[in-house]
């Protein structure tokens, strides 16, 4: 059996979501990288073009900060990540870098994954859950919006992605 033809039934059976460890760096940039090709968001201004997806580890060791990686068969297939939004309250944190590779997208795994970190958010004392994101990624906006996530009008905080023209909010 293929893995895509195996993955194809997949819910979340066979997902271990974990916390992001170093040798997990390389793997998401290919994750990541892969979702803007996949869906032809490769604009300035957003993640794709952004050197931290090289280093995700390194940037969430900050406090009030978990990023979570989806691991099918021992391979990194996605992750998600919480940290305080910059530039605002600390009431208010943001949901980055969610993204899932193709083969695993519509099995629940995002799902699993948004749950975990909105589950971390409350945990970690945030009242507010921030997101930006791009017309293009369709698929995300659904499981965002069937989630509890409402689109607002204005940017908040200072994420540094200009590039982001969508922004989501929902309260913990």
């Amino acid at each position: 059996m293929t893995t895509k033809s195996k993955t194809k039934s997949l819910k979340t059976g066979g997902i271990r979501i974990r916390e992001i460890r170093a040798d997990d760096d390389p793997f998401l940039g290919e994750v990541i990288r892969g979702c803007f090709l996949d869906y032809d968001a490769t604009q300035q201004g957003t993640v794709f073009a952004d050197p931290v997806i090289d280093h995700l580890s390194e940037s969430f060791r900050k406090e009030r900060s978990k990023y979570f990686v989806a691991e099918y068969s021992g391979k990194v297939v996605g992750g998600a990540g919480i940290q305080p939004l910059k530039g605002a309250g600390p009431e208010i944190c943001e949901l980055q870098k969610m993204y899932l590779k193709k083969d695993f997208r519509g099995k629940g795994i995002g799902r699993a994954l948004l749950e975990r970190c909105l589950e971390f958010a409350k945990e970690a004392g945030f009242e507010l859950c921030y997101l930006e994101s791009l017309p293009e990624l369709k698929d995300a906006l659904k499981l965002y919006s069937a989630a509890g996530f409402r689109y607002v009008p204005d940017r908040m905080g200072d994420t540094g992605y200009y590039g982001c023209s969508l922004f989501m909010t929902r309260s913990l």
